[in-house]
């Protein structure tokens, strides 16, 4: 069910909103800055950059969870504000609004007229000039007004009304001009006299200021007096929300104020709710380090000490120890020793990666989801590797008809290429090699994302492309090529662990091909899986096929 308002004038008797709690002059801390960021977070995820994500959010709103409250958006404000507008109009109209002003200016000429007949002091010639100026005012009722400017009233009455008129004469005019534009949309049985009728315009004019400052995001000229009066206390606070949302998050460090852009403090959090995110599918039981059978550089664990056993590094817990022995001997001097006292502090051993993971950008990745499903897994593993395993290396390439690098920056608003068509992996894993080429570890792998097989590589300097033989068929030169440059990183130990999100028989037969060269791992997947999958298999490191 939709939302109901109710739109009256405020009266004060609700007391549980106060513009000045979100007005910006005021930061109580309780304005919910992490619910407005995981929006904002969403919309990078999906494609809009940090400008794009604000535009966005402000135009539609956001939910706040934390507070149970929905931010509406100027959209919403736009309507909410015609609705008032509408029943404006249907409230009364304009037909007899300067009757009242047409009857006094009349009264005003009577007056004076009979007052010339009776005046023995002015000339026929003068008599006649004033007759003739009251006979001819303008046909406008401000105009009317205005012509008599400097005339000598004559009538003691006719100078009090001329100059009760003269006070009106911006209503007067402001409300001939209002007619002559809104009477016949005002359609209401009421028939308004002058002063109501000017009261309903001056509230009808602000209300559309306030509509035309939402519309172009002029919220300068925007009084908390007016949002009072015609938005409800909902809108009212949304558009205080709204208003300040970028100020908020300048000031939270998330938004950089020189140049509107994510500040590193914000990559990093979208980094960890992206991880966040990934975790909340798997089980505790399902994550850890890089587990390896081989012995080597570890991480001593304090918490967990162990009896010692043939082979175990001599991590000697002391405490623990001599613990044993008293209990074993007794308080006795001297303590002895013995081979069964000792314990140990247990050993994690980890490996050290250096990692590419490498994304397609392809037009094709925008659809089902695929590409937002990547992006949020180079985030939470960008982010994972430099929090959890600082010594790792973890690089970003993204290929389109061409390949590049992507630095941290970049990843929060990186997104498909829609103007190039082509799908250049064998360049993405030339450039992949040659960033893994920077590190001795013996551990190296590419991580590849992809939904479909090759149409472009490069050769000599210069780039080519090749649209496939048929519809869902293969690029032959682009495979061979891309093929190639599998076999130069597999000659440098590199892994390539390949997640489809795409099970076309000519992407499954190329992949098929490159794992047989280089010995890696292929899986199929959907984008919402995407996340689980490749989280579990980066921290396990299993050989068997991820179900």
């Amino acid at each position: 069910m939709g939302r109901r308002f109710r739109y009256s004038r405020w009266d004060g008797s609700r007391p549980a909103f106060d513009p000045g709690d979100w007005g910006g002059e005021k930061d109580d801390g309780d304005f919910p800055l992490d619910d407005a960021f995981r929006e904002l977070t969403e919309n990078l995820i999906y494609g809009f950059n940090a400008e794009e994500s604000f535009e966005w959010m402000m135009r539609n709103g956001f939910e706040l969870p934390s507070r149970n409250f929905r931010v509406m958006g100027l959209t919403d404000l736009v309507q909410e504000l015609r609705r008032r507008r509408e029943e404006m109009l249907q409230q009364g109209n304009l037909d007899n609004s300067l009757d009242e002003i047409r009857q006094k200016l009349n009264d005003l000429r009577s007056f004076e007229g009979q007052t010339l007949y009776q005046s023995p002091g002015l000339t026929d010639r003068e008599r006649m000039d004033r007759e003739n100026r009251l006979d001819h005012l303008p046909p406008g009722l401000a105009q009317a007004i205005e012509s008599l400017d400097g005339y000598d009233f004559l009538d003691e009455r006719a100078k009090e009304i001329y100059d009760e008129l003269k006070e009106r004469i911006d209503d007067i005019r402001d409300l001939e001009n209002f007619r002559n534009r809104y009477d016949r949309m005002f359609s209401g049985e009421q028939r308004m006299n002058f002063n109501d009728a000017v009261r309903m315009m001056r509230e009808f004019q602000r209300l559309t200021r306030l509509e035309r400052a939402l519309e172009n995001g002029e919220f300068e000229e925007i009084s908390p007096e007016d949002l009072k009066d015609f938005l409800s206390e909902e809108g009212a606070e949304s558009f205080l929300i709204l208003r300040d949302l970028k100020k908020r998050m300048e000031k939270g460090g998330l938004v950089d104020s020189e140049t509107g852009g994510l500040t590193p403090k914000a990559i990093r959090k979208i980094g960890a709710r992206a991880l966040r995110d990934i975790y909340d599918g798997l089980s505790k039981e399902g994550l850890g380090a890089h587990e390896t059978v081989f012995r080597g550089p570890g991480r001593i664990l304090p918490d967990n000490p162990k009896p010692f056993q043939f082979g175990d590094a001599f991590n000697v817990d002391m405490g623990k120890t001599f613990r044993n022995a008293l209990a074993r001997q007794g308080a006795v001097l001297p303590i002895r020793i013995g081979p069964e006292d000792f314990e140990v502090h247990d050993v994690e051993f980890t490996t050290e990666t250096a990692t590419v993971m490498l994304i397609d950008m392809s037009w094709s990745m925008s659809w089902e989801g695929r590409f937002p499903a990547a992006k949020k897994v180079a985030l939470a593993l960008s982010h994972m590797i430099r929090t959890r395993f600082p010594k790792d290396k973890f690089y970003t390439v993204g290929f389109y008809t061409r390949a590049r690098e992507l630095k941290t920056s970049e990843l929060p608003e990186m997104i498909w290429n829609s103007g190039d068509p082509f799908t250049n992996l064998q360049e993405g894993l030339s450039v992949a090699g040659r960033l893994l080429q920077r590190h001795k570890n013996a551990n190296k792998q590419i991580i590849l994302v992809t939904d479909g097989q090759p149409t472009a590589y490069v050769t000599g300097g210069q780039l080519m492309v090749e649209w496939p033989w048929d519809f869902g068929g293969i690029s032959p030169r682009a495979s061979a090529e891309t093929l190639k440059e599998v076999q130069k990183v597999t000659a440098q130990g590199v892994k390539i662990n390949t997640f489809m999100l795409d099970d076309s028989p000519a992407l499954v037969g190329f992949v098929s091909k490159m794992s047989r060269i280089n010995k890696g791992r292929a899986f199929y997947t959907r984008p919402n899986a995407l996340g689980k999958y490749l989280l579990v298999d980066y921290l396990k490191g299993r050989k068997e096929r991820v179900k």
